[in-house]
């Protein structure tokens, strides 16, 4: 998502106490999180929903203008005075349920990419935990293998 034609809706904005566990969670909880959830476009076309629970000290240096502006995880993983030691990913393939598949205009059961990633700080504090839902029509993965 970088680069021109990038733009992000907010869906919902609030504290929280603590984000749901993780299945590959075995960091320390932060003192309380910040949830967001977003949905992003492309050229004005509706591509993902990513939905975070951020560590409310991290979101406070962050602040709600940046989260406004540019994808969440390349603001963690850019901004300065933010360490970030490890990084677990998992990917889904998902299908969409009725109001992922409004927001994202494609139909019940449509295929979905699902993305979650787990940040950890130098202490193994959980800094954010992040799923992104993205339209299989859109989404594409290419790793090196050897």
């Amino acid at each position: 998502y970088r680069g021109e034609g990038f733009s992000t809706e907010i869906l919902e904005s609030r504290p929280a106490p603590a984000p749901p566990t993780a299945e590959h969670d075995h960091g320390l909880p932060a003192p309380a999180y910040h949830y967001i959830r977003r949905l992003n476009r492309l050229a004005g076309e509706a591509v993902g929903i990513d939905v975070a629970y951020i560590d409310r000290r991290v979101y406070r240096q962050l602040g709600p203008k940046a989260i406004r502006s540019f994808p969440a995880l390349q603001l963690l993983h850019e901004r300065p005075g933010i360490a970030i030691a490890r990084v677990m990913r998992t990917l889904t393939v998902g299908a969409a349920d009725v109001e992922i598949g409004a927001l994202l205009a494609v139909t019940l059961n449509a295929p979905l990419a699902i993305i979650g990633r787990t940040l950890y700080a130098p202490d193994d504090t959980v800094i954010c935990i992040y799923q992104g839902f993205h339209r299989g029509d859109t989404f594409r993965l290419k790793m090196r293998l050897k």
